[in-house]
């Protein structure tokens, strides 16, 4: 009690907490982090570079869907806007019902591409699935946010 009568309170609490705090580190120096938060930050931080990296360096190879009329074990396919794919290279024969053919190109021209398919189709349309180029993983993944 006061000399008028007030009842104060002391807050012994508060007092001991800002006495701990004053005698750990000088005024103004930084907050000491716990060892953990610091191991996770450094942890995080070479995760996003190694993240940035791959994105960077991994490439996706891209197809193209042209429309294509099978014969037995042969392919056509009118050629798109796209690069022409190379001599041998692995083509897929989609026909109508799904079912999905391996094959090479044996043939390329300004206006058709010829595959040979592993085996005889059993539809006559369909469409010939050949490789179109590589893109980076950061620009497919960048043009799909923006």
């Amino acid at each position: 009690m006061t000399d008028d009568g007030d009842l104060r309170s002391e807050s012994v609490f508060r007092d001991r907490w800002r006495e701990r705090r004053s005698a750990s580190s000088p005024f103004g120096e930084l907050v000491k982090q716990p060892r953990w938060i610091t191991a996770g930050l450094v942890a995080l931080a070479t995760l996003i570079v190694a993240g940035l990296v791959a994105a960077f360096t991994i490439t996706i190879a891209q197809t193209a869907a042209l429309p294509a009329a099978a014969q037995d074990t042969s392919v056509l396919a009118v050629r798109g806007d796209g690069p022409a794919p190379d001599l041998g290279s692995v083509v897929q024969f989609r026909d109508a019902s799904g079912i999905t053919i391996s094959g090479t190109v044996s043939e390329v021209t300004p206006t058709e591409i010829v595959a040979r398919l592993e085996r005889p189709s059993s539809s006559p349309a369909g469409v010939l699935i050949v490789p179109s180029g590589r893109q980076r993983l950061i620009d497919v993944l960048l043009s799909r946010l923006l």
